[in-house]
């Protein structure tokens, strides 16, 4: 049975995945499945845990996201309102509020205690593919504005997102405005990740083409690059002292990491390949999540793929 997303807590002690309507809490020190939880009504594509490391958010084909107890198994919240079915979801500072992303193009901010819409903050003609919420960066301003009581922490706030015709969008969490525009590039956009110390968006697709663009040139790319057509499922970014580098995995079963794109940026030598992961050769990987480890510092790279292992 495919696995379609994996994640962990932010202290490395969990990891969680989900396959097909179930989605599946075990420990990271020896493997071992802590609970299997069941409620969605079609495949869970995305998960993810709040601050706590008590409590998870998923998302599905059934047009719902649902928030599950780690510890003991029960759904409290159902989110419903999406038209289509949730693609990303993100959690915004301690968990007051989330944000889903839909096939049906919008992207709503949600109330968990009352599992209420506060507001659909935006609204496209393609489908959403992917998300990222962040801290809004020094360099936008933006007018005095009231929040809803039900909002906690959304002011300084940043949302970004990938459209399935291509195109990138930053929009003010507080206000609901559109701060930016990434025109399309190319294919539907698969994968998105931000660096909040420099402000740069990494933008990958189904093309299997990554772009990397800096906060005053989102005109174009200031660095790309492309290792086979295949489409890229996965994407995320670690910092080490002051470099920035990507993990990517592939629908080939690629998984590899970059090595510094700073410092590409700043034309010390062009891109290049650190590390190659084997292993999954011909398997189509769907997700990819560094989880902390020890001694301080270091990641396990979690994986999972089409074929229904985690590794």
């Amino acid at each position: 049975m495919e696995i379609y997303a994996v994640t962990s807590t932010s202290d490395g002690r969990l990891y969680a995945y989900c396959q097909e309507q179930h989605v599946v809490v075990g420990s990271l020190e020896d493997g071992a499945v802590k609970i299997s939880m069941e409620g969605h009504l079609a495949d869970v594509t995305t998960i993810r845990f709040f601050p706590s490391n008590q409590v998870l958010l998923s998302g599905a084909s059934d047009f719902q996201a649902r928030i599950w107890s780690v510890e003991d198994g029960s759904n409290p919240v159902t989110l419903v309102g999406h038209t289509g079915g949730v693609t990303d979801i993100a959690i915004v500072a301690r968990g007051r509020n989330v944000l889903t992303s839909s096939r049906d193009g919008t992207v709503r901010l949600w109330h968990c205690g009352s599992a209420s819409t506060i507001a659909v903050i935006c609204t496209y003609s393609a489908p959403v593919t992917s998300m990222i919420v962040t801290t809004l960066p020094s360099h936008y301003e933006v007018a005095s504005h009231q929040l809803d009581a039900r909002e906690v922490e959304t002011g300084d706030k940043m949302v970004i997102v990938g459209l399935d015709n291509g195109s990138v969008r930053g929009i003010h969490l507080g206000t609901r405005k559109e701060l930016f525009v990434i025109n399309s590039a190319g294919s539907k956009v698969s994968a998105l990740e931000y660096d909040p110390g420099t402000s740069i968006i990494l933008v990958a697709d189904t093309g299997g083409v990554i772009r990397v663009y800096e906060p005053f040139t989102l005109d174009q790319p200031s660095l790309q690059w492309q290792r086979s057509d295949h489409a890229i499922t996965s994407l995320t970014v670690e910092r080490v002292n002051n470099g920035l580098h990507a993990y990517v995995s592939s629908a080939d079963g690629s998984i590899y990491r970059t090595d510094d794109i700073v410092g590409a940026l700043k034309g010390n030598g062009g891109l290049r390949l650190a590390i190659e992961y084997s292993g999954n050769e011909l398997e189509h990987v769907n997700s990819i999540a560094l989880a902390c480890a020890e001694p301080a510092g270091t990641h396990r790279l979690l994986c999972c793929n089409r074929e229904g292992y985690i590794k």
